[in-house]
């Protein structure tokens, strides 16, 4: 009897540990997840949020395509997505890997009368949740130096481009540079790469992408565009 007892208790007490263990881990993990999603949304939206709609309209003079449907890779809080919707006739999908930056993008899609225009969700750039030849237009800032596998993302971005399609994808900001260095909240920052532009061109070989055009500028940042 003692002995069953003491069976019971152990296990009791394991079950429980096992428990505070499960709960822990997960409440630290959506801790850390809401607090660098969050976070970098009060910082863009009082820094860089000017630059949003520049670097959007620079998008689409550039590409000189104003309807459709686009993709925003990495879209974070949406904010690309966002402008892109805003200027232009664009449908506009926004992908991020983060649950909590799509609940983000969601409240702005809301709150900026966009309803049935932007629509969110949770995906990754090595597998795109779209069909083959979906998009017009394919668009990312500052998600390229987290793929862990850059063939693979560009090839899925080749993949859901319809025959014409453009994407439009890198780093800093393009035009919008010269709106945060007049807000002086950027001046004089190269924005970071994490990559060698040897690994990109290797990277889009391997992906089957022969139409390219690279753009490596100091206050732009580094900005890739692909022709289907």
């Amino acid at each position: 009897m003692v002995s069953s007892r003491k069976g019971i208790i152990i296990k009791s007490l394991l079950l429980l540990a096992l428990v505070w263990m499960v709960s822990g881990c997960h409440s630290a993990k959506k801790g850390n997840d809401a607090f660098n999603v969050y976070e970098y949304d009060k910082k863009f939206r009082t820094k860089y949020i000017g630059a949003f709609p520049e670097l959007a309209k620079e998008i689409l003079d550039y590409t000189k395509m104003s309807e459709g449907i686009c993709i925003d890779i990495g879209c974070g809080p949406g904010y690309l997505g966002l402008a892109i919707a805003e200027m232009s006739k664009f449908q506009v999908h926004s992908v991020d890997i983060s649950p909590q930056a799509i609940e983000l993008t969601k409240k702005y899609v809301v709150e900026k009368n966009l309803t049935g225009r932007v629509f969110p969700v949770v995906g990754d750039v090595h597998k795109l949740p779209y069909s083959d030849s979906f998009a017009d237009l394919v668009v990312s800032r500052g998600s390229l130096p987290f793929w862990v596998d850059k063939t693979t993302a560009f090839r899925e971005i080749k993949r859901v481009l319809k025959q014409g399609g453009i994407a439009y994808i890198g780093c800093g900001f393009g035009a919008g540079y010269k709106k945060i260095t007049e807000d002086r909240t950027f001046k004089n920052r190269k924005p970071p790469k994490k990559f060698t532009h040897d690994s990109i061109l290797k990277s889009l070989v391997d992906a089957g992408i022969t139409d390219y055009t690279v753009i490596d500028d100091y206050n732009r940042g580094y900005w890739i565009i692909t022709r289907n």
